[in-house]
């Protein structure tokens, strides 16, 4: 048959199914209650199962279950209202609510609400933020793990903020703020400064041994020792201070003081004395086993 078939007003019978056969009796199209059904081939064309339903321009009202759709169901410019049941039961699906609100529930609980704005809500139904998670859990909520091979540029998570004085990362305990980097890089924590407090951390340190060749035991940011001469010493930085203005501390386990005689960017000279009794500045310099050297900025 060719050419084109208009029907303006249908009956169907009393099972309520609607068939088109082929000439030699074959069932090439069938409708019901139930759902669309073509079958078979048309011309030259097979149209398999994956292929069943290919609509342009098509409203779908009312709700739509995955057991009355064909496996894959291709809809040029679908307009859909109502919700989208992805389950029989109806508790697995899309929702839209309200105006410009998607809702993804699983099994009868909501848990992703994107909202008119385009914040994305996480165990909350009023997103406050781009993403907003929220749960009363007692493990952990979020978890981002890296699998891969990741190279040194790689991170598990990247934070990034274009105001200086902004907040790049800000963690609170019941409201309060207990951590928080800025953007300029000062970091503030609370440990046992009564609130957050901008932590200065040590720049440089080291424990050596200062007889015969000093030897360095362990350190940071130091990369090596010069000896001047009896009791005084040169700590080399490995990276280099901004600038001299630094505060640098010094002990030496034994009867025995340190002092520093030379301050610069990129190294602190250190004296070793040792204590008289009755009289400081004590007496005269020596090389001791154990001596200890921090540098704050």
């Amino acid at each position: 048959m060719a050419g084109t078939l208009i029907v303006s007003n249908l009956t169907t019978d009393t099972d309520n199914t609607f068939i088109v056969r082929s000439n030699t009796g074959t069932t090439l199209f069938s409708a019901n209650t139930s759902g669309i059904d073509v079958a078979n081939s048309i011309g030259a064309t097979a149209i398999t199962n994956d292929k069943i339903l290919s609509v342009a321009n098509t409203k779908i009202s009312g709700n739509i279950i995955s057991s009355q759709i064909a496996p894959s169901v291709t809809l040029t410019t679908p307009i859909i209202s109502g919700n989208l049941n992805l389950d029989s039961a109806g508790t697995t699906g899309i929702r839209v609510p309200s105006a410009n609100t998607i809702v993804f529930y699983g099994a009868g609980t909501e848990d992703v609400r994107i909202d008119a704005t385009g914040n994305v809500g996480i165990g909350t139904t009023s997103p406050a933020n781009l993403l907003h998670v929220e749960k009363s859990y007692s493990g952990t909520i979020v978890k981002i793990k890296n699998n891969a091979g990741a190279t040194s540029s790689d991170a598990g998570l990247e934070v990034e903020t274009s105001t200086t004085g902004a907040k790049t990362l800000l963690l609170k305990n019941s409201g309060t703020e207990i951590f928080s980097l800025l953007g300029s890089g000062e970091l503030k924590f609370n440990s046992g400064y009564g609130s957050s407090a901008t932590a200065y951390g040590v720049r440089a340190w080291v424990n050596f041994d200062g007889t015969g060749t000093p030897a360095i035991r362990a350190s940071g940011n130091v990369s090596s020792i010069t000896d001047v001469s009896v009791g005084s010493y040169v700590i080399n930085f490995s990276t280099a201070m901004p600038d001299a203005n630094y505060s640098a501390t010094g002990s030496v386990y034994d009867n025995a003081v340190t002092c520093f005689h030379s301050w610069s960017t990129g190294s602190v000279g250190i004296y070793t004395r040792v204590v008289q009794t009755g009289a400081f500045p004590t007496g005269s310099v020596a090389d001791y086993a154990t001596v200890n050297a921090a540098v704050f900025r």
